[in-house]
């Protein structure tokens, strides 16, 4: 079974994504979760500007959101340990692509009811 082919990594990406907004996480001034590109799915990290916008990103019910995006894939680790454990792999079995950073938000567009039950569990998360 051959791996999916990666974007380049380091190489600047434009594409939409769909944020699992009750994956987010925001640590500091990092933000990071779970999305969709296509029929993939990508870790997302984005770095934010200022405490206004991370407080924006801690409501996590009001991400369920497509975002266009452009930024770079990280690259992917191969087997790296005396096991045999490959990062590469790993992300197949798992139907990822990899580590995407955002540089940049260039628009927003609020997802349809699809997402019903990740908006749900995000304002579960967001009132506990």
């Amino acid at each position: 079974m051959a791996l999916p082919q990666a974007p380049e990594a380091e190489k600047e990406v434009s594409t939409k994504i769909k944020i699992y907004n009750d994956t987010i996480k925001v640590n500091g001034d990092l933000v990071s979760f779970e999305g969709k590109i296509d029929d993939y799915k990508i870790d997302g990290q984005y770095q934010v500007e200022n405490k206004q916008e991370q407080k924006s990103w801690k409501r996590r019910a009001n991400w369920s959101k497509e975002i266009q995006v452009s930024g770079t894939f990280l690259p992917l680790e191969g087997k790296r340990n005396l096991h045999g454990f490959d990062a590469k792999w790993f992300a197949f079995s798992k139907h990822k692509l990899g580590t995407y950073r955002i540089e940049e938000i260039q628009n927003k567009r609020p997802l349809s009811g699809i997402s019903f039950l990740r908006q749900w569990r995000a304002f579960c998360i967001d009132w506990v």
